[in-house]
Order: C-alpha cells, then structure tokens, then sequence
C-alpha cells in the first residue's frame, strides 16, 4: 500500500472515527441524563422533578421491616434502628442522621441480640423494642426493651405477649378491631389504619373502634397490602400513607400520599421512579413541610446500606 493509499484511507476513516465518537458522546450523555433524574439524584433535586431535596447514606446496615425510623421532637437528627454489620456478624442498632447536612452523626449498640419490632411513645423520645422469640432476645433474658429514640440506650426491660405490641407500654391502646399496625394520632383518641376490602384509609375512635371519616381514596391505586404504612404528622393535622408496591402499571416504585385529616382530603403526594423502592415508613421533620423516606439497598451478595430520602411534598 502506497503512502497516498494510506493517506487516503485515513482521510476516509477520520470523519467516521468523529461521528462514532460523537455518537457515544450522545448516548453517554443520555445515560447521565437519565440517571441524574432518578427518583432523588443530582438532576431530580436540581430540578425539583420527584420533590426529593436531600439524601443520606447509612453504609453498612439494614433498618427494621416495619416502623424503623424515629424523628426527636427537638427537630435534631433522625434515628434509625435496625442491624449494623460488624465484625461479629450482623448487630442490632440505631444510627444517626442529619438531615441537614446528610452525615452520620452516631452509631450506637442496642442491648439486644435481635430486633424485628419497634413502638414509638407519644413523646418521640422513647422506644419499644421487641422480637418474634419468646424470650432470650434482651440481654437480661427478656423480650422486650424500652430504650432511648436518640441512642438506644436501655430505660428499662419489658416483656410482650406478642412481638407487635399495639401501643407503647403504659399509653392507650387501640380497640380489639382496630388493626395491631394502626397509626395512632398525636393526643391519643385517635388512630388510622388501612381498609385493605375498600382500599381506603380509615379514622376510628381508639376507645371503641368506631369510624369517623374515610381519606378520600384513588381507585388507580386499589389494594393497600401489606406493604402500606400509615405515620401522622406531629401535631396530628395531616396523615402521610407510603404504599410499597403500589400497580405496576402506574409505572411508580412508591407513592406517598398526605391527606388532611380533619377533612379527609389528599393534599399532596410524592411517587418515586418505576424501581425506586422505598421502606413503608416514613418520618416527619418537625414544621411538616417535608416527609422522610428510607431506601434499602444491596451492594453485595452480603452487603447492604441504606440511604435517607427527605421529600418536600408542598405543603399549603
């Protein structure tokens, strides 16, 4: 092949070097756009697409399957309780986080060998704890423990006849028909749960189970299974309902809706991308502008962490 040969060869191939090149420019951009407007990502919270306005990760552990998160009514960091790993295996625990400026603030051991179980007391500053064995779970042999919401430490030992107790030893629980998971309200009188025949949201009386509104229900959602969780704001005026698996053709990983409860209307709602899956409970910052989410993720046949999502679902 001559020089001329070869110089022409190359002239021919540089202009299709140039458009492969700019191509995969396009498509890798692409792929970086459509990443960054993931539920919660770089662009998602430039843009305020899904609300989500802060993120933080917990590397290393795995929240509780039910209610796991705690918000102080101080407004300080959330508490999150569930397993960290250790060198020992994996070790209940509670972590935490500032919403703020999204680190970790602490990681502290809980005198239990397993947790599967938490209640919240009324003042936000306490926890019950409880496992699924009969005893042997607690340190000192027992069942149950009530602890510090903001580092787990133990205030004393308790015992449940069942692992999902239906309120905080010592506070009022719910009527015998009013599901063990109900949302009890702050005050006390009243308490929220899931119709799963209706698929509505019910208020009842927690002294005798009787209904006083319906939430005003979106029949594309349909089933609220086990997968639904119910958590009050603070001062008790707006009910936020994440359901896990709502239908996939909704084309949403969750949706969060937030209903007021002294008319039953739906006021806000936030839905996360198709995949984006999120725990079923939810906290609330302390002016209830924003809700807070927990997402689990594995990172390894082995590995998990879990990362805070904190939502601004535009409040009136």
């Amino acid at each position: 092949m001559t020089s001329e040969t070869i110089e022409t060869v190359r002239l021919r191939r540089g202009p299709l070097f140039a458009a492969a090149g700019g191509a995969l420019l396009l498509i890798g951009a692409g792929f970086a756009v459509h990443w960054g407007l993931g539920t919660c990502y770089l662009l998602d919270r430039l843009l305020g697409g899904s609300g989500c306005v802060a993120t933080a990760e917990i590397a290393d552990f795995r929240p509780l399957i039910w209610d796991t998160m705690v918000m102080p009514p101080t407004g300080g960091d959330l508490s999150v309780f569930g397993e960290t790993e250790t060198v020992e295996g994996w070790r209940p625990a509670v972590v935490r986080v500032s919403l703020g400026d999204g680190r970790e603030h602490g990681r502290f051991p809980i005198a239990m060998v397993d947790v599967e179980f938490m209640k919240v007391a009324a003042d936000r500053a306490r926890v019950f704890l409880s496992c699924r064995v009969a005893d042997g779970c607690n340190e000192a042999g027992g069942n149950g423990l009530v602890a510090s919401a903001a580092d787990g430490a133990t205030i004393s030992v308790e015992s449940a006849s069942v692992p999902y107790v239906r309120a905080f030893p010592g506070e009022p629980a719910p009527a015998g028909d009013i599901a063990w998971d109900a949302a009890v309200l702050p005050g006390g009188t009243l308490a929220a749960e899931a119709d799963e025949s209706t698929a509505e949201v019910v208020l009842r009386r927690m002294a005798d189970g009787a209904e006083v509104r319906r939430m005003q229900a979106d029949p594309e959602i349909g089933y609220l299974g086990s997968g639904f969780g119910l958590v009050p704001s603070p001062s008790g005026r707006y009910l936020a309902g994440i359901d896990t698996s709502p239908p996939p053709r909704l084309g949403h990983g969750a949706i969060i809706r937030i209903w007021d409860v002294e008319t039953g209307r739906e006021v806000g709602r936030v839905a996360t991308d198709d995949g984006h899956e999120l725990q079923r409970d939810l906290a609330w910052t302390e002016d209830e502008r924003r809700i807070v989410a927990l997402r689990l993720e594995r990172t390894g046949d082995h590995a998990f962490s879990s990362r805070v999502e904190t939502f601004d679902w535009g409040a009136p």
